[in-house]
């Protein structure tokens, strides 16, 4: 409970400050570790609100800039992966005003996912950079066949009726559920790097897209903006991380329903 004799209070990246009418709640140099539900009780009254940090996700090829903001100027340095960044034709180091602290890296690349983190006067903030990979439009999905499926008599999911969501079926699969879904990758090198950590490698096929009947429902994993409508709420951003990384580096494409072997050679 905020006290009325206290005019302001600062701790670690937290300050408390009190005008005629109302209190100033801010939070600087957010991080992952600040998201959760924040309350205000003053008397029989009380507040509430939920505050997210995310991390940044653009495409390849995108700009991006970190930026920080002081009230004093202080030198900064920029880590990437606790390795410092070196500026570059790429990457740039902009100090606007004196207070405010820039890194601009342009047309990004794979290469530059990870972890940035700004230190200056014993303080640090980071936050971390994915980048993806253009959607490319596909005339094929690749599949590696469980041992007792038989691609000549069509693919059918565990559980045609399950009620496991897409978020719970990429995080634990169709080993640990019989999930209602397909899980399939949007090129055959997906599939390959999927194969190595397979547990029983089978036969490859892929799946003709356009030929697919009206009613097999296609999820696209492989955007980023598709794959947040899937995400479920949950405190675990672990969770989500890894949700992303796997349907990222996989180039995840679900199917539900019946899949003809019509649609289906081996490859």
């Amino acid at each position: 409970m905020v006290q009325e004799q206290c005019r302001s209070k600062t701790n670690g990246n937290v300050s408390i400050a009190l005008g005629k009418r109302h209190y100033n709640f801010t939070i600087g140099w957010c991080t992952i570790n600040d998201s959760g539900q924040y309350s205000a009780v003053a008397e029989n009254v009380r507040k509430q609100t939920i505050v997210y940090v995310k991390e940044k996700t653009i495409t390849k090829g995108a700009d991006v800039v970190f930026e920080c903001e002081v009230e004093k100027p202080y030198r900064a340095v920029w880590y990437k992966d606790d390795i410092e960044v070196t500026p570059s034709s790429r990457i740039k180091l902009v100090t606007k005003d004196r207070t405010v602290c820039q890194l601009i890296i342009k047309q990004t690349t794979p290469a530059d996912v990870g972890k940035y983190q700004i230190r200056m006067n014993n303080v640090y903030s980071s936050a971390r950079l994915d980048v993806n990979e253009i959607t490319k439009d596909m005339d094929y999905v690749y599949r590696l066949l469980r041992p007792e499926e038989n691609y000549a008599n069509g693919i059918r999911a565990k559980n045609p009726n399950s009620p496991t969501s897409v978020f719970r079926h990429v995080l634990d699969g169709s080993y640990r559920s019989t999930s209602r879904y397909i899980s399939t990758c949007g090129s055959l090198h997906a599939l390959r790097e999927f194969a190595q950590k397979s547990r029983s490698p089978g036969h490859v096929i892929k799946i003709q897209i356009d030929a697919l009947p009206d009613d097999v429902e296609i999820i696209d994993l492989r955007d980023y903006h598709e794959r947040m409508e899937y995400i479920e709420h949950t405190d675990d951003e672990d969770e989500i991380r890894k949700f992303n990384n796997f349907a990222n580096k996989f180039e995840e494409v679900l199917l539900s329903g019946y899949i003809p072997a019509s649609c289906i050679q081996r490859v």
